[in-house]
């Protein structure tokens, strides 16, 4: 009964692609617990990513385009606005204040790790491999990389085991990409899963710092996040809609427009 009811769990997973815990407890009337024990099996099975509330099918192949294909596109304004993050960071960090700092995911965030060239007193948080290697290429600097399972193509680490890493950690600064940021100020991520780790980066730092081209902008995503507040600072180039950036700053982000 308990392999049947596995391979039925998981078939209703890879069906909908991704579920929240509380459905299959409801779909299975199971308990909870045993949905969650389920659900770890079926991870170290490797068929399944779990994320606080939920889990998603692992897929072959991935409907978001290639992590190359996002790094040239628009290559030039997300060079800048990395350059523009870069400065912000030297401008915040000081010798008798050193900051936490978190790098995450995104072809913007690894444009920022390429040319970040300041040794820094403190270890380097990321939960992406791309940038972890990259950073790593300056020995002076200390990387430190988060658990949990790597999404392709952007090779962000994702999941139940993610989120419990970045759940103990307490960060001054977190720089992050994202899928969209409306007109409105909703911050969106790519789907359920990374959802769950912005949550927890959102929640742990004192500052985020969102490295988002133009095309980024007016833009909607199924799956949203948070609204921008004064937490915020959003930098992005100059093809951005002023309109934008005007909700934006009204909302009490802080808004920099990137000199290309």
């Amino acid at each position: 009964m308990k392999r049947e009811r596995m391979e039925q769990i998981f078939q209703y997973i890879e069906d909908r692609e991704e579920v929240s815990t509380q459905e299959l407890t409801d779909v299975f009337q199971v308990s909870t617990m045993t949905i969650r024990r389920a659900l770890g099996e079926l991870e170290a099975q490797g068929k399944i990513i779990r994320y606080h509330g939920g889990a998603k099918a692992v897929r072959i192949s991935q409907p978001e385009a290639s992590f190359d294909l996002r790094s040239r596109t628009n290559h030039e304004e997300k060079m800048a606005i990395a350059r523009s993050g870069i400065a912000l960071l030297k401008q915040q960090r000081s010798a008798e204040h050193p900051l936490s700092i978190f790098l995450g995911s995104g072809s913007s965030v690894y444009c920022m790790a390429s040319q970040l060239d300041v040794k820094l007193s403190m270890p380097i948080v990321t939960d992406n491999l791309y940038a972890a290697t990259m950073l790593e290429s300056c020995h002076e600097n200390t990387v430190v990389m988060t658990g949990g399972q790597l999404m392709q193509p952007s090779l962000n680490a994702t999941g139940y085991l993610a989120e419990k890493c970045m759940s103990d950690l307490a960060l001054d600064i977190a720089f992050v990409g994202t899928s969209a940021i409306d007109a409105e100020g909703n911050f969106y991520a790519y789907n359920l899963m990374e959802s769950g780790m912005y949550s927890k980066i959102f929640a742990v730092s004192k500052h985020v710092v969102i490295l988002a081209d133009y095309s980024k902008l007016g833009q909607q995503k199924m799956v949203h996040v948070k609204k921008l507040d004064g937490q915020f600072t959003v930098i992005t180039d100059s093809k951005a809609d002023p309109a934008y950036l005007q909700n934006y700053m009204q909302l009490g982000a802080r808004v920099i427009v990137a000199d290309e």
